[in-house]
Parts: C-alpha cells; sequence; structure tokens
C-alpha cells in the first residue's frame, strides 16, 4: 500500500458496485443481500493486495452506487395504472 502520492478510485469497486445496485433491483427479497456482499469482497480484496487505500475502494462504491441511482433514475418507466391511458 502506498502511504504517500495521488490516490484513485478503484474502478473495480465502481464496477461491481454499480452492478449490484442493477441485479439486486431485480433479486428476490431473500437473495438481495448476496450483490452487495460480492461489493464488500472485492473491496477489502483490492485493499488487501495492496492496489488501493480503504478511502478508495469506500469512495469507489459510492461512485457505484450513484451511477445506480441516475440510471434507475434516468430509466425510471410509468407503471400501468399511472392514468396515462395505454388502454
Amino acid at each position: 500500500m502506498h502511504l504517500s502520492g495521488e490516490s484513485f478510485v478503484s474502478g473495480h469497486a465502481v464496477l461491481v458496485a454499480a452492478l449490484a445496485g442493477v441485479v439486486a433491483a431485480h433479486l428476490p427479497p431473500r437473495w438481495r443481500a448476496v450483490p452487495w456482499v460480492l461489493v464488500g469482497f472485492v473491496m477489502v480484496g483490492r485493499v488487501y493486495v495492496g492496489a488501493h487505500n480503504p478511502l478508495d475502494v469506500v469512495c469507489g462504491a459510492a461512485l457505484g452506487v450513484a451511477i445506480t441511482a441516475a440510471v434507475n433514475l434516468l430509466g425510471a418507466r410509468p407503471s400501468a395504472g399511472d392514468g396515462r391511458g395505454g388502454g
């Protein structure tokens, strides 16, 4: 682990958190925690191998969650009973 120099957000953490957010929304309730446990494993693994500092993976996961929120917000579809006709 580098104790000096510049730091950078973990791309692995960004990707796995964004994917977990998308996948978890489509899983049955009892399985929704599984993708997030895998996110934790990836984050710990990136720190363990010395590729990132802990804050790098936390910020990467936060960015992944923000990306998921944006995708869900932009991809929101109106429900069948919203009064827009379609009938």
